[in-house]
């Protein structure tokens, strides 16, 4: 009851402010119409999202793999990158992360770090000021490995040439031409006159790279087997189509042209 007096009280003292000075309440709205255009030229000011650095992939870093624990970091830069955009939910539980990381590791040592194994590990690392940006230390935020072997899939199967795979950039860092260094790297650092690879038919952006690098198809493989990320939390191996792509990066001209 009070409170409703005090209303009643201060709506009285209005109106008669209204009555003495007729023109206050049309200042007023004129008053607000004249701000109007003001704030919305001028909106409140709001804290800008984050940005992610601009980086040209020509002031990355690409390094060889070198020891067990640069192993361990690639393989969880590997798990964040890759195997979460195979996730359904664009997102890996803890347990599928850990899970993941641990089969990544072995076989990075493995086909990587062994003293019998033919394969090599490019890493592509972030410059300092990027990575400052970030809040984290000198960060992976590519890799490539590639290996020489025999090549059984496809149309043309080929002996003593070198296999690309594990190809991976972090996602603040995609389409800044990182993917394409790393593809070039190790056209430079094989020996073999040729290179393959295997890309699932699905995945459309990594076929059209490849195609701009000058990679043709020679083949498909439609037994192959990958693991996927279940939303549920699980891991499990799937059926998919797979193209067999190829590139020759040694020979002459008329060689690369014809065969």
């Amino acid at each position: 009851e009070i409170c409703l007096g005090l209303h009643i009280s201060r709506l009285g003292r209005i109106r008669a402010m209204l009555r003495r000075r007729p023109t206050v309440l049309p200042l007023l709205f004129l008053l607000a119409l004249l701000a109007l255009p003001f704030s919305q030229t001028f909106p409140i000011a709001q804290r800008p999202a984050r940005k992610s650095p601009r980086v040209s992939s020509s002031k990355v870093t690409v390094e060889r793999l070198k020891g067990q624990g640069d192993a361990k970091q690639a393989a969880g830069f590997f798990t964040d990158a890759f195997w979460s955009s195979k996730s359904a939910a664009k997102a890996l539980t803890p347990a599928q992360r850990s899970t993941l990381i641990r089969r990544q590791t072995s076989e990075f040592r493995t086909r990587y770090l062994s003293p019998s194994s033919p394969g090599t590990l490019l890493c592509a690392f972030a410059p300092v000021q990027a990575s400052e940006i970030l809040g984290v230390a000198e960060s992976i935020v590519g890799c490539v490995g590639f290996e020489s072997g025999d090549v059984d899939k496809g149309s043309r199967p080929m002996e003593g040439v070198s296999v690309l795979s594990n190809l991976a950039v972090g996602l603040d860092f995609r389409k800044r031409g990182v993917a394409k260094r790393l593809c070039r790297a190790v056209e430079t650092e094989t020996n073999d006159d040729w290179i393959y690879l295997y890309v699932e038919a699905s995945n459309r952006p990594a076929v059209k790279l490849y195609r701009s690098l000058g990679y043709r198809g020679c083949g498909v493989d439609k037994d192959a087997r990958s693991l996927v990320p279940l939303e549920d939390g699980g891991l499990e191996t799937r059926k998919v189509e797979v193209k067999v792509m190829r590139k020759r990066v040694r020979g002459n001209f008329l060689e690369k042209i014809f065969f």
